[in-house]
């Protein structure tokens, strides 16, 4: 059974909407170890993040995530960018990297009451 999401309902729309659209897996997994892509498909490999195997962990064009071979882990751009930091600091980092305005929860919480 599909686990429910608890990410505020207006941040999974300003992502899903404005956001991931402009992404790719170049601007966000880009720097992992051994970032490549491959030779004859649109699919990028790097080291797993999680595991750390050599060119364990891939990417498929059209899905904001990535899958490693080894340890079995999904994690999607949203996820991968939280590693580091706070909610507020990944949507800064996440709205920089799509060239679009950052949401700002608080505004859209108080104006939804």
């Amino acid at each position: 059974m599909p686990r429910k999401s608890t990410m505020n309902p207006a941040l999974k729309s300003w992502l899903n909407k404005e956001v991931y659209p402009l992404l790719s897996h170049d601007k966000v997994f880009g720097q992992l170890p051994n970032f490549t892509k491959a030779v004859y498909s649109e699919t990028r490999y790097s080291d797993c993040p999680r595991c750390r195997r050599n060119k364990s962990f891939y990417m498929i064009d059209g899905r904001p995530t990535g899958t490693c071979d080894r340890c079995h882990v999904v994690i999607g751009w949203w996820s991968f960018l939280k590693f580091d930091h706070s909610e507020k600091e990944t949507i800064a980092v996440i709205a920089t990297l799509a060239g679009v305005p950052p949401i700002d929860l608080e505004a859209v919480q108080w104006t939804s009451l």
